[in-house]
């Protein structure tokens, strides 16, 4: 028993650590904290900006700066980009993303308002 709940207890860290990498994602405290931590490099909004390229890689806005994202992390020997590595945390099933309005597509092809 003394085991079980040992992992038990290991499970339950695992999430609470596995929640703040997650809110961190929206609230901007938080993500400075794991920076202070070292647990990530990467600004607030250059993390969101690396998401959003990594769900909507399909879009033709965003595949050749999702080609640059995966050529730094083939050549990123020293993990210095360590942040792009961890992009994988986050990624939900497709179905969840959810898609582009017109006029948002609009304004990522031409830079309308």
């Amino acid at each position: 028993k003394e085991e079980s709940d040992v992992v038990r207890q290991y499970r339950l860290n695992d999430l609470e650590k596995r929640r703040e990498v997650y809110e961190s994602i929206f609230n901007p405290d938080i993500h400075q904290a794991l920076i202070a931590r070292g647990l990530h490099r990467f600004s607030h909004k250059a993390l969101q900006g690396a998401i959003m390229i990594t769900f909507y890689r399909d879009e033709q806005r965003f595949s050749q700066p999702h080609q640059i994202l995966t050529l730094l992390m083939d050549n990123d020997r020293y993990k210095v980009f360590v942040d792009l590595f961890n992009l994988s945390t986050f990624l939900i099933p497709r179905s969840y993303i959810p898609p582009l309005t017109p006029a948002m597509r609009s304004h990522l092809a031409y830079g309308l308002p």
